[in-house]
């Protein structure tokens, strides 16, 4: 997602952000620590701080009438787990973006770890089903209600947040 949409429509409201770093390897050469984590992004805070952040942008027009928060559980041909084991971060970003992707619709930001937590102990119930246009992907779908009685939201909200 481009820094110039989720900087300051979310991450410098959010969390005192003044830059993000999406360079991702191994195009840029060898893995960095926030790769080898599983995070999408390295946020840099007005007070010198590091936050790793997982982002899962989905196309508002298309997906937001869905009103739930999905993950690519696993890949329906070799049956291996897939995103789980990448959010392995300090907070994970679910938003929905327009088709320009220039502004934000409704958003989460999660606890990966409580996440985590929730849906291995199958805690947390989720439909599941799959994409053949994701390559045939399945995928979980939670409910985002369920996901905040049980402590796995931070914030969550509609449009950018005010600075």
């Amino acid at each position: 997602m481009s820094e110039n949409v989720v900087l300051p429509q979310l991450y410098a409201p959010l969390f005192g952000a003044v830059s993000i770093n999406h360079r991702r390897s191994p195009f840029l050469g060898p893995p960095s620590e926030w790769d080898v984590l599983g995070s999408d992004a390295l946020l840099l805070t007005q007070r010198g701080e590091r936050i790793l952040i997982g982002e899962r942008f989905r196309r508002k027009k298309e997906y937001e009438h869905f009103n739930d928060i999905t993950i690519r559980w696993r890949s329906s041909m070799t049956g291996e787990v897939l995103e789980p084991h990448t959010l392995n971060c300090q907070y994970f970003i679910y938003a929905y973006i327009d088709k320009d992707k220039k502004l934000l619709g409704k958003w989460w930001v999660l606890y990966p770890t409580k996440f985590l937590e929730m849906i291995r102990s199958d805690v947390v119930k989720a439909y599941e089903f799959r994409n053949g246009a994701e390559g045939g992907s399945i995928f979980r779908a939670f409910k985002p209600h369920d996901l905040e009685i049980r402590g796995c939201v931070y914030k969550h909200g509609i449009g950018p947040l005010e600075p």
